[in-house]
């Protein structure tokens, strides 16, 4: 599956993407480090769901936390452990959302991001 990234980023550039769209999955967290190296090398500001993935690469990221996510887990797992039947087990929305820019990424891109975005989001990677 990772081949499959790498080949989609490279037809991506080939075909002149201006930008690349990263939704979170299990497998891009594993290979985030190799995701934003491979995005920087091809010069090609990639946005992800999670603030893990701006911080090993992407350009930027909006998306719920993975903190917050990793904590419900062993609530739900509990719940279900415990008796509660998985239909019964109400579904659970995320509360939080973390905008990140990752502003080493876009000098190293070419790309200036204005005050008023910076000024919007959660964090800021110098």
């Amino acid at each position: 599956m990772w081949a499959e990234q790498q080949a989609a980023i490279r037809r991506g550039r080939s075909l002149r993407a201006g930008s690349s769209l990263r939704a979170g999955s299990s497998m891009l967290t594993i290979f985030r480090n190799e995701l934003g190296a491979l995005a920087l090398a091809h010069k090609l500001p990639a946005i992800c769901e999670w603030s893990e993935m701006a911080a090993a690469g992407c350009l930027a990221s909006y998306g719920t936390s993975l903190r917050e996510l990793k904590a419900l887990w062993p609530r739900l797992s509990a719940e279900i452990l415990n008796g509660s039947s998985p239909a019964d087990t109400p579904a659970r929305q995320p509360t939080r959302f973390e905008p990140v820019i990752n502003l080493k990424v876009a000098r190293a891109i070419g790309i200036e991001i204005p005050p008023s975005i910076l000024a919007r989001v959660d964090q800021v990677i110098e």
